[in-house]
C-alpha cells in the first residue's frame, strides 16, 4: 500500500515551472506507448506494457491510456511515470 501512495504522490506534484503539461493522449497514435510517459515496473521484477487505444468515453477524446498486461508476481506494480 506504501508504493501506491508514493506513486500517486508522485503523479500528483505540481511542476516546477509554470510551464503546461500536456495531460491527454489526443495526439497519441492507438497502440503504441504514448510519447511523454517513462514505463517502469516497480517492487518484484514483472512485465509491463501500456499502449494508448481508442475509446468512446474516455476522460479526454478519443484516446485513453492502459496497462494491458493484467498478470504480474505479488509486489510488482506498473507505472506510467510523466515525464517533467
Amino acid at each position: 500500500m506504501g508504493r501506491l501512495a508514493l506513486a500517486a504522490a508522485l503523479l500528483s506534484a505540481a511542476p516546477a515551472s509554470a510551464e503546461k503539461l500536456r495531460t491527454h493522449f489526443d495526439t497519441d497514435s492507438a497502440g503504441r506507448a504514448p510519447g511523454f510517459f517513462d514505463l517502469v515496473v516497480w517492487g518484484a521484477p514483472g512485465n509491463a506494457e501500456w499502449i494508448v487505444l481508442g475509446d468512446v468515453n474516455p476522460p479526454s477524446t478519443p484516446n485513453k491510456l492502459i496497462q494491458t498486461i493484467d498478470h504480474r508476481p505479488a509486489g510488482s506494480i506498473a507505472i506510467a511515470l510523466r515525464r517533467k
